[in-house]
């Protein structure tokens, strides 16, 4: 959870390299469908604002592809914890 905060975190940087080298990482964790419930926890717990929204970005952007490939008790997790949230 705290490798996720601080590489949601490095973008907000000034330094492209920073992003640049967040956004390799991010890519290859956003291949994995459990990476929607990290999403989630971060949207959820982070004290950071600009987390929470970057994570609630991503998630938005990924969940459609991955939302089949999750398991059954995910995704009520994940809209039970998207609902109490609005």
């Amino acid at each position: 959870a705290a490798q996720l905060e601080a590489l949601l975190g490095r973008f907000m940087q000034a330094s492209s390299s920073e992003v640049r080298s967040a956004e390799a990482k991010l890519d290859a964790a956003l291949g994995k469908p459990a990476f929607m419930l990290d999403l989630l926890e971060r949207l959820r717990t982070s004290p950071a604002a600009q987390v929470r929204q970057l994570a609630a970005v991503l998630m938005r952007r990924r969940i459609g592809s991955h939302w089949k490939r999750l398991p059954a008790a995910s995704t009520e997790h994940i809209k039970r914890s998207l609902l109490a949230h609005l």
